[in-house]
Formats: structure tokens, sequence, C-alpha cells
């Protein structure tokens, strides 16, 4: 089957991969050896045409890198706690998928083309500092979902289109400096997902002034959400801005009004409609929350007036 672009080797008990039958398929772009027994993975062993690769679910505990036209790796949910620096001789690849693994820290390494990184519920406890726009300068999507941060301050320069950080529960608090580093592409918005986060009961204000805001999710823990409608008609432009928040269920007992004060393409939305759910959370009524009286609650009474039902 030397013409062979396609091939599913799923489900099987394949403790290593076929050898000498995969280097004969020349034209052999998509391959997929999810879900069987392989221990380790020698891309050598591969052939040079192979675009997208996917062994998820296996016990790979070593991986080989040589130089390949690969641009889609996925190696999740293996055992592998290390990735050698000649990661960087994967120069066209495009979306790394490492989630579900051992890591500790990730390698200085340059990928110039990578646009997505995960590297959800591994054994990080920071997020690294080569993780950075130097190392990454295309990068779009980052995932750090499940590890065991004691913060999530991004510590090198970085500039994304969507951030991810869910179902962690070794984190208390999102502080003035945690995103200083980060934002959006050039000419572009920034998506934000801090949600699920147990322990997650304290968010300064003014922590996403600094970005283009496209829409912050803060589900479980805090949900924060804006939506730009940008509707064009020659050269006349109308925007609409929806700001939904979602807080309800949670431990806050305190959230500072500027937490709200967001800007969306570098202009103000305090003039919104406001869809914001702080109900079921165990507030501790005095003068620090008088905002939510004052501003708040007549806005919510016109526009949701469901969402008082379990404000107290």
């Amino acid at each position: 089957m030397p013409e062979l672009e396609y091939l599913n080797l799923s489900f099987n008990k394949f403790t290593t991969l076929p050898v000498n039958s995969l280097l004969y398929m020349q034209h052999l772009k998509i391959l997929h050896v999810n879900n069987n027994q392989l221990l380790s993975l020698n891309l050598q062993n591969l052939p040079l045409s192979l675009l997208e690769l996917y062994t998820e679910n296996n016990f790979i505990n070593i991986i080989s890198f040589q130089k390949s036209s690969i641009h889609t790796l996925n190696i999740q949910n293996n055992s592998i706690s290390n990735i050698c620096n000649n990661l960087t001789l994967l120069e066209e690849l495009k979306k790394l998928n490492i989630s579900g693994n051992f890591l500790s820290n990730f390698p200085e390494v340059f990928l110039k083309s990578l646009e997505t990184l995960d590297v959800s519920f591994n054994n990080l406890t920071i997020i690294p500092e080569t993780i950075s726009i130097k190392n990454f300068p295309s990068l779009r999507i980052f995932k750090v979902s499940g590890n065991h941060l004691k913060d999530i301050k991004i510590r090198s320069e970085l500039n994304l289109e969507i951030f991810e950080v869910k179902f962690t529960k070794t984190f208390e608090k999102i502080d003035q400096e945690t995103f200083l580093m980060l934002k959006e592409k050039k000419n572009s918005c920034i998506n934000i997902t801090i949600s699920s986060n147990k322990k997650l009961s304290v968010i300064e204000e003014n922590v996403f002034r600094h970005m283009n805001i496209c829409s912050v999710s803060i589900l479980h823990t805090q949900v924060f959400y804006i939506k730009i409608f940008l509707l064009k008609k020659y050269v006349c432009y109308t925007i609409f801005f929806i700001f939904q928040l979602d807080l309800s269920n949670n431990y806050f007992t305190h959230l500072p009004s500027k937490l709200f004060n967001i800007n969306v393409y570098n202009k103000n939305v305090s003039n919104l409609k406001y869809f914001i759910n702080l109900q079921g959370n165990p507030f501790i009524c005095n003068c620090s929350l008088q905002w939510i009286l004052n501003e708040l609650v007549p806005k919510l009474y016109i526009t949701n007036p469901n969402l008082l039902e379990d404000l107290r």
C-alpha cells in the first residue's frame, strides 16, 4: 500500500510500531495509533511524508524526534515526564497536545510555527517562563488546565488569542501581576477562560484592563463574558456590547467594583446590557458591597430580574 495517505491502527495491542510497513508508506499523511500499548515513540520509524500523528492513550515515556514535516502531534494521556530540546527538529509543528502526562517543566525550545499548545493535566506548579513569544512567536492558543499551579502568573511575554485554565485546585487568587505579561495578538483580541477552579476565591480589580478582551469566562469560580457585535455598513460602524458575568455558587465574600471596568478594543464598556449572576455566594453584607445595591441591582432588576432570586 505505498499510495496510502490515511491509516488508523487505534484500539489494538501494539507495543511497538510496525516500522518496516510504515516506512514503506511514502505517501502517508495521517496516522492514528491511539489506545494501544506503545511504550516509546521514535519519529525516525515514520515516513517523512507524515503530517499528523495521534498517539494518545498509550504508555509512552520516551520520545525521539527527528527532522519532520509533522504539523499536528497529539501525545496526550501517556507517561511522559520530560521533553527533549530536540523537539525543535519539528520545524513545521503547529499543534502540540501533551496534556495528561507528568511534565513538571517545559524545555527551552524554539518553534516558529507552533500555534496551539496544550500542557493541561501535567505536574506543573507554575506556568513555565519558556512559554513565551520569543520561543513561540506564532502561538495563538495556550491551555494549562488541571495542573498543580500555585498561581497562574504569566512569567514571560506572551501574545495569545485563547488562554485557558480549568479544573485546577491549587491556586486561590488572581492578583494585579498575574496577567501583566499577557496580551492579545496584534490587531486582535483575547479570550480568557478561568473556570471550575475550586479554591479560587479572590480576583483583584483591573487585572484585565490592559488587554483587548473578546471574552473572559470564569465559570464556577467566576464567569466573565464579553461579546462584541460589529455591524458594518459602508464606512459607518455600530457597536453593541453585552456583558455577561456568572459568579454564582462560589466562595466570594467580596468583589471589587472595578473588576467590571473592562476596556474592549480600548473602549470603556461601563454602559452595557448586564447579565451578571452573583447568586449563591456567601457575601458579607457591609459597606464594601454597597456598590452592588447602588449600581448593579437596579440594572439587573431592569434587564434580568431572575438573577436576583437568590442574591442575598
